[in-house]
Protein backbone atom coordinates (compact mmCIF):
# COMPACT_ATOMS: atom_id res chain seq x y z
CA UNK A 1 0.00 0.00 0.00
CA UNK A 2 1.43 3.27 -0.79
CA UNK A 3 1.71 6.27 2.25
CA UNK A 4 -1.34 8.65 1.66
CA UNK A 5 0.21 12.26 0.20
CA UNK A 6 -2.01 15.15 -0.88
CA UNK A 7 -3.19 13.45 -3.64
CA UNK A 8 -3.74 9.45 -2.96
CA UNK A 9 -4.90 7.39 -0.35
CA UNK A 10 -6.64 4.45 0.42
CA UNK A 11 -10.50 3.95 2.29
CA UNK A 12 -10.65 3.42 6.26
CA UNK A 13 -13.30 1.05 5.23
CA UNK A 14 -12.30 -1.15 2.27
CA UNK A 15 -8.53 -0.21 2.17
CA UNK A 16 -8.78 0.50 -1.68
CA UNK A 17 -6.81 2.96 -3.73
CA UNK A 18 -8.57 6.35 -3.89
CA UNK A 19 -8.11 9.77 -4.03
CA UNK A 20 -9.77 12.81 -2.24
CA UNK A 21 -11.91 13.48 -5.55
CA UNK A 22 -13.27 9.83 -5.20
CA UNK A 23 -14.53 9.54 -1.73
CA UNK A 24 -15.56 11.48 1.49
CA UNK A 25 -12.30 13.23 2.99
CA UNK A 26 -12.81 13.07 7.16
CA UNK A 27 -10.05 15.96 8.49
CA UNK A 28 -9.35 15.99 12.36
CA UNK A 29 -7.90 18.59 13.91
CA UNK A 30 -6.12 18.23 17.29
CA UNK A 31 -6.14 20.62 19.60
CA UNK A 32 -2.69 20.77 19.87
CA UNK A 33 -2.00 21.59 16.20
CA UNK A 34 -1.95 18.50 14.24
CA UNK A 35 -4.58 17.68 11.59
CA UNK A 36 -5.02 14.15 9.84
CA UNK A 37 -7.05 13.51 6.74
CA UNK A 38 -9.17 9.94 6.52
CA UNK A 39 -10.39 9.38 3.23
CA UNK A 40 -13.58 6.52 2.59
CA UNK A 41 -14.83 5.66 -1.14
CA UNK A 42 -17.96 6.70 -1.63
CA UNK A 43 -19.70 2.98 -1.58
CA UNK A 44 -17.67 2.80 2.25
CA UNK A 45 -19.25 6.12 3.51
CA UNK A 46 -22.92 4.29 4.56
CA UNK A 47 -21.07 0.80 5.40
CA UNK A 48 -18.71 2.04 7.93
CA UNK A 49 -20.25 2.49 11.42
CA UNK A 50 -16.62 4.21 12.76
CA UNK A 51 -17.35 6.96 9.92
CA UNK A 52 -21.38 6.97 11.33
CA UNK A 53 -20.36 7.44 14.40
CA UNK A 54 -17.87 10.29 14.09
CA UNK A 55 -20.08 12.04 12.26
CA UNK A 56 -22.91 11.99 15.23
CA UNK A 57 -20.64 12.74 16.93
CA UNK A 58 -19.66 15.77 15.10
CA UNK A 59 -23.34 17.11 15.79
CA UNK A 60 -22.57 17.61 19.60
CA UNK A 61 -21.18 21.39 20.39
CA UNK A 62 -17.80 22.49 19.59
CA UNK A 63 -15.17 21.71 22.43
CA UNK A 64 -17.47 19.71 24.05
CA UNK A 65 -15.28 17.49 25.89
CA UNK A 66 -17.59 14.71 25.72
CA UNK A 67 -17.44 15.02 22.12
CA UNK A 68 -13.11 15.30 22.07
CA UNK A 69 -13.21 12.06 24.00
CA UNK A 70 -15.43 10.15 21.85
CA UNK A 71 -13.80 11.19 19.00
CA UNK A 72 -10.50 10.04 20.69
CA UNK A 73 -11.67 6.91 21.08
CA UNK A 74 -13.21 6.15 17.66
CA UNK A 75 -10.03 7.27 16.15
CA UNK A 76 -8.16 4.58 18.21
CA UNK A 77 -10.84 1.79 17.13
CA UNK A 78 -10.44 3.02 13.28
CA UNK A 79 -6.55 3.01 14.23
CA UNK A 80 -6.59 -0.56 15.56
CA UNK A 81 -8.51 -2.10 12.98
CA UNK A 82 -6.59 -0.47 9.99
CA UNK A 83 -3.59 -1.62 11.96
CA UNK A 84 -4.68 -5.57 12.09
CA UNK A 85 -6.14 -5.48 8.69
CA UNK A 86 -3.77 -4.02 6.54
CA UNK A 87 0.09 -3.18 9.41
CA UNK A 88 1.87 0.00 9.80
CA UNK A 89 1.49 -0.06 5.57
CA UNK A 90 -2.22 0.09 6.01
CA UNK A 91 -1.88 3.28 8.54
CA UNK A 92 0.01 5.13 6.29
CA UNK A 93 -2.10 4.23 3.35
CA UNK A 94 -5.92 5.51 5.37
CA UNK A 95 -4.27 8.65 7.31
CA UNK A 96 -2.78 11.20 5.50
CA UNK A 97 -0.69 13.52 8.49
CA UNK A 98 -1.79 17.44 7.00
CA UNK A 99 0.22 18.97 10.10
CA UNK A 100 2.19 17.41 12.91
CA UNK A 101 2.19 18.24 15.94
CA UNK A 102 4.66 20.57 18.01
CA UNK A 103 8.03 18.45 19.59
CA UNK A 104 8.22 16.68 21.72
CA UNK A 105 5.21 14.75 19.87
CA UNK A 106 4.57 13.34 16.85
CA UNK A 107 1.89 11.92 14.95
CA UNK A 108 4.43 10.50 12.22
CA UNK A 109 6.13 7.59 14.19
CA UNK A 110 7.09 5.38 11.37
CA UNK A 111 5.94 2.10 13.93
CA UNK A 112 2.28 1.13 14.63
CA UNK A 113 1.69 4.38 16.34
CA UNK A 114 1.83 6.19 13.08
CA UNK A 115 -1.03 9.06 13.26
CA UNK A 116 -1.67 8.87 17.13
CA UNK A 117 0.33 11.16 19.43
CA UNK A 118 3.68 9.76 20.26
CA UNK A 119 6.36 11.22 22.00
CA UNK A 120 9.12 11.28 19.18
CA UNK A 121 11.99 10.08 21.66
CA UNK A 122 9.97 6.65 22.25
CA UNK A 123 11.35 3.70 19.99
Amino acid sequence: MTPANGSIGACAWCLKALTPAQGHIQIHRDHRGGELRILWCWPCTDADPVLQAIADNEKLAAGDPVAAERFTDLHHQLHDRVLAAAGVAGLRGVFHVKRDLAPPLTLRKHTDRWALPTDRNLR
